[in-house]
């Protein structure tokens, strides 16, 4: 709840059976990577063990659980920015231009908001994407704007590596509360119709 609550976040692992895959996969000191989308059941798991009471985990050993998820996240945050860096042309270091601060960030929008798989991606399959976006998808014209609405607000410009990083974090925090605001504005206007005040449904 407190993932979903404060950044939008739906933690693949934590509901109820996510974990049924530790009665029969063990991980041990010889595994140096856990698919992310096992992390967090993993994590439960050693931190259910660590705890060693039998009793659960306790305000102290969730604080660690949430403080860790949330480390994990960023550290994702960081790889998908370097990966974009790396297939946009740009260097890692140094200052960038407002042009390029834009391409970057749209870029890690579209990636972080679609999914994008830049391990297979070119520059030209980047912006390819991205044109298509632009003349097909209405959605991303409003989260575009809503985006190109925040750099031009953002002060100091975001412009080197940490910076841009920074901007993109803040992004993906209240990406869940942007992305919700349609159905809570539905909901509303439901809610006011004359049928949904006397009868609790509204005609389709």
């Amino acid at each position: 709840r407190h993932f979903a609550r404060a950044y939008g976040w739906a933690v693949k692992g934590l509901e109820p059976a996510g974990a049924s895959w530790v009665r029969t996969m063990a991980v041990g000191p010889e595994v140096r990577q856990v698919m992310k989308f096992i992390m967090p059941a993993y994590l439960q798991e050693l931190v259910l063990h660590r705890a060693g009471d039998g009793k659960g985990v306790d305000l102290h050993w969730l604080t660690i659980m949430a403080a860790t998820i949330r480390h994990i996240a960023h550290a994702e945050l960081i790889e998908y920015l370097y990966s974009i860096l790396r297939t946009l042309g740009y260097p890692m270091s140094g200052e960038k231009t407002e042009p390029e601060v834009e391409d970057i960030v749209l870029t890690f929008v579209m990636v972080y908001a679609f999914g994008t798989d830049l391990e297979a991606s070119t520059q030209q399959d980047v912006w390819t994407s991205r044109r298509y976006l632009d003349s097909h998808h209405r959605g991303w014209l409003e989260l575009r704007s809503h985006v190109l609405g925040l750099l031009a607000a953002a002060q100091p410009k975001p412009s080197d590596f940490q910076s841009i990083l920074s901007f993109v974090e803040d992004f993906t925090t209240k990406y869940g509360d942007w992305q919700d605001r349609d159905c809570k504005l539905a909901a509303e206007r439901f809610a006011a119709l004359p049928e949904a005040r006397t009868r609790g449904r509204v005609p389709l």
